[in-house]
């Protein structure tokens, strides 16, 4: 099995997470860049993007994308590298819950949050998420090759827990929501096109964070005195 420094990640890039990036020409840190899947994406779009990832396998990949790439243990922090650029984005896209004790790279995330007056946006596993409720409900904790449950994960978050940890390293919650499909979506889009829609929205409603498997926050500084 691999370890979270040989392991390859490899998707079609977080178009939630993309999409907050509003600013022209943006100056980006990807951390946990994987192998350049947003990068790819966010350049197309005219931005410069540095990236930071624990394997070399995915920093030779996602060079064709970024600027810099810096093979870094993010246990210890940000590399000093960053530490003087200037970025206009942090995106943190599921990586902290690779990460056992996040203080280092949270307080080092705020240092550049705050000197470049930078949003940060952050997209996480959701553990409340229906399906995986229902498994736990009945005695289920079994690790898998991605999603949720990945086995290279270290700590699981919900939208309550993961408020709480950005609040306690003074950053504000700007926005904060679920993404994720509604239960039968393929069922009700067979029914009407614009079904699925009416009733994601009218699900999460009732339930905000039962039906969405990702947490998606956008985060800013507050000054600490």
């Amino acid at each position: 099995m691999e370890n979270v420094s040989t392991k390859v990640y490899q998707n079609d890039g977080n178009l939630t997470v993309i999409s907050h990036v509003k600013k022209e020409g943006a100056r980006i840190l990807d951390i946990g860049c994987g192998v350049g899947d947003n990068a790819r994406l966010l350049v197309a779009k005219g931005h410069v993007i540095d990236g930071i990832t624990l394997s070399p396998q995915e920093r030779d990949l996602a060079l064709e994308h970024c600027r810099n790439v810096y093979i870094h243990n993010l246990e210890l922090g940000l590399p000093m590298e960053v530490l003087s650029e200037k970025y206009d984005y942090i995106i943190c896209s599921h990586i902290l819950e690779h990460i056992a004790f996040p203080t280092n790279l949270l307080l080092d995330m705020h240092k550049i949050a705050i000197a470049n007056l930078a949003e940060v946006i952050v997209a996480l596993p959701n553990l409340m998420y229906y399906k995986t409720r229902i498994k736990i409900l009945f005695g289920n904790f079994d690790y898998t090759d991605s999603g949720i449950m990945d086995y290279t994960h270290l700590r699981w978050y919900t939208m309550k827990s993961s408020t709480a940890l950005f609040e306690s390293f003074n950053f504000n919650i700007k926005v904060s929501f679920v993404e994720g499909l509604a239960p039968f979506n393929r069922i009700f889009s067979l029914m009407s096109k614009k079904a699925p829609n009416f009733v994601k929205k009218f699900l999460f409603s009732m339930a905000p964070t039962l039906f969405g498997s990702e947490l998606i926050l956008v985060l800013n500084c507050k000054v600490i005195e």
